[in-house]
């Protein structure tokens, strides 16, 4: 007898099993499309200035040992200055063997000193300065390296604008299709003449630094936070784009008998002040850059390209951070600031001295150590019968204990440096006992 033959199932009723799948795909679709919105955006480049006229060894070593950090440098080729309003050039013996470089971007700029005007795109003055334009962007590329851009930094007055815009449109046809980018004061950011400027180059860099605080010379820094978070959203509404100058150094600014300001300076060589002339200095606060740094890199503002810092900490320069100051504050993170204090050369331990040379070590990522002295205890408080201070410091002392003090509260120690500060001698040995006060 023959078998009945099973009906068949109908198509609409067997892809059950694939109404779920798909129902499933498009759920993790849709969970995935939600999850990439999310994604963090791509940290904002970051490159600093060398500002040096002659590259030392000490630039060149700066330059080496901030490469795996650093994104690439903008270099000081020419300085413009005006000798019976005509320009005279001042260029930068640069170490092109340690700029050429396979990993980092180099680029130069020309430093305009302050010009009255006129302006104008086919006169003398634009004239020479795009001429010097083409020399800088040929000698960079005789030596090997193709720039990402020329800079232009000129601290142009606020009501001649329009006439900068002159020279910036006359420089960028020299060049192209190299990009020119400009610098820009924050004081340009509300005149009306900033927009069209900007747009006559392919981008600018907003400087957020070297203004003076408007709280008064008692809160005076040389960025003051608010104001730059301000301006940056300022530069975000314009629509050209744009990278964020933050400052490293701090500057000595001169005021006369009547408070007018006589200028400022850094690691430059210091003015010629007349007598009498109050001197003030004003710093940047490390740790409201590395928030700075940290905010904009989680939230990158609109058409901001990314970072740059004004300079690149060299060893010797006094106004300036430390590079591993600078490194923490790239990674958004404020500086450490540590010190140890060393007996004879070493910590301390429970082996009992007749003479004891006292010295710090900053162990910190800053060049101010975070302490206002050192206290020295020991086991028997008759013991000592001399305690010595080094030039620079001054000493306490007490039946139980001794405290060093510095002389000047804006001492400086750069991290990982060691620094004598006095010696003391015990009628017979006696353990010490030491702490920095914070």
């Amino acid at each position: 007898m023959p078998h009945p033959v099973k009906p068949m199932v109908p198509s609409r009723t067997r892809p059950s099993w694939w109404l779920a799948a798909v129902v499933v795909l498009l759920t993790l679709s849709i969970f995935t499309g939600c999850r990439r919105g999310k994604v963090r955006p791509a940290p904002l480049p970051q490159r600093t200035y060398v500002w040096q006229r002659e590259w030392n060894p000490q630039v060149s070593q700066a330059v080496d040992r901030s490469r795996a950090d650093l994104a690439g440098y903008v270099m000081l080729a020419c300085e413009i200055e005006w000798r019976n309003g005509k320009p005279n050039p001042v260029r930068t013996k640069i170490d092109w063997q340690v700029a050429r470089s396979k990993t980092n971007s180099f680029s130069p700029a020309i430093r305009v000193m302050p010009y009255p005007g006129p302006f104008s795109e086919v006169d003398e003055t634009a004239t020479f300065l795009c001429n010097e334009a083409r020399r800088q962007v040929a000698e960079i590329r005789a030596a090997g390296i193709e720039p990402n851009e020329l800079q232009l930094d000129f601290d142009c007055a606020q009501k001649k604008l329009a006439g900068y815009a002159m020279w910036v449109r006359a420089v960028r046809r020299t060049i192209v299709p190299l990009p020119l980018v400009i610098t820009a004061l924050p004081c340009w950011l509300d005149e009306a003449d900033f927009p069209n400027l900007v747009r006559e180059a392919s981008s600018y860099v907003v400087q957020v630094h070297s203004v003076v605080s408007p709280r008064g010379d008692e809160h005076t820094m040389v960025c003051d936070p608010a104001l730059a978070r301000s301006w940056v959203e300022r530069a975000s509404r314009i629509g050209v784009p744009f990278e964020i100058s933050l400052p490293t150094y701090r500057t000595l600014t001169g005021y006369d008998g009547t408070g007018r300001k006589l200028g400022s300076y850094s690691d430059a060589v210091r003015p010629s002040w007349p007598q009498g002339t109050t001197v003030r200095e004003y710093a940047t606060d490390l740790d409201a850059m590395a928030a700075l740094v940290a905010s904009w890199q989680a939230t990158p503002p609109t058409h901001c390209k990314g970072l740059l810092w004004y300079r690149l900490p060299v060893d010797g320069e006094r106004n300036n951070c430390s590079w591993p100051a600078l490194r923490s504050m790239m990674q958004g993170r404020a500086p450490a600031r540590s010190t140890t204090i060393h007996v004879n050369g070493k910590q301390p331990d429970e082996m009992p001295v007749s003479l004891a040379d006292i010295s710090l070590v900053n162990t910190g990522e800053t060049d101010s150590p975070s302490f206002a002295g050192v206290t020295v205890k020991w086991d028997e408080p008759a013991n000592l019968s001399a305690a010595e201070p080094l030039p620079g410091w001054r000493v306490i002392r007490d039946d139980h204990k001794t405290t060093f003090r510095p002389v000047d509260s804006t001492m400086r120690l750069t991290p990982g440096s060691e620094r004598a500060i006095g010696w003391m001698r015990f009628e017979k040995p006696a353990i010490l006992h030491v702490q920095a006060l914070p």
